[in-house]
């Protein structure tokens, strides 16, 4: 994601751009933007870590999971990078599999339910042209669907049961993402409905109203019993 540049705010504001300009504008958010990426841009765990440092670093990592909601209100461009590619590991990776990870889902949602402004993601892909993950396609086929869920994707701490091992043989047991996840899109999830109900927005309200149940369902704090029983 790259934050946008003086020049785009101001075209933003305009909302008046030739192609020309346009590009103009993309080139400079470009040079002088910031780009944030998931993995590297949250602090990790590593096996030669002292007890010390991984409480510090867990701490930060939380702290960095809490921040994921501002960092997509402050960017301007959304890119979902997924060329088909195989890894170290023999692993075929590609928009599917980028689409299956809980992790993945978390961003997608953290920008569909930003208070203030959806960017339109970008996919790129081995494809000559890019493509784009619209408003009503994420609504119909992702958010009002319980198995597309974050809490029903795959987290690479549920595959090794929250234990990893550590240096000399001995083994660390790690807290599930899920958890540290919940609160977060819950407090994304009430934050654009107040938003939406203050603006007076009747429609918008109700459609992500009918996203409560889907929301968090596979979650500690799923909601489709006390939304959907009689």
């Amino acid at each position: 994601r790259i934050a946008a540049s003086k020049l785009h705010r101001a075209s933003m504001e305009s909302r008046e751009s030739t192609p020309e300009e346009f590009k103009h504008i993309f080139n400079e958010d470009v040079r002088g933007g910031v780009i944030w990426m998931d993995w590297f841009s949250i602090p990790q765990l590593t096996s030669n870590m002292n007890d010390d440092d991984r409480q510090a670093t867990l701490m930060n990592q939380l702290r960095a999971i809490n921040s994921i909601p501002t960092y997509i209100q402050r960017s301007t461009y959304f890119y979902v990078c997924t060329p088909t590619a195989k890894c170290q590991a023999g692993r075929v990776t590609n928009f599917d599999s980028w689409n299956s990870r809980g992790w993945c889902r978390l961003e997608s949602f953290a920008n569909f339910l930003s208070p203030d402004k959806t960017m339109m993601p970008v996919v790129l892909t081995e494809t000559p042209k890019v493509s784009f993950l619209e408003f009503f396609d994420f609504f119909l086929f992702r958010a009002s669907r319980p198995e597309c869920s974050v809490f029903n994707g795959q987290f690479k701490c549920c595959a090794c049961n929250h234990v990893v091992d550590m240096p000399g043989g001995r083994a660390l047991t790690i807290p599930c993402d899920k958890d540290l996840l919940q609160p977060v899109l819950a407090q994304m999830f009430d934050d654009k409905l107040e938003r939406l109900r203050d603006a007076g927005n009747d429609f918008l309200y109700r459609i992500f109203r009918c996203m409560e149940p889907s929301i968090l369902a596979g979650s500690r704090n799923d909601r489709w019993t006390q939304v959907c029983s009689p």
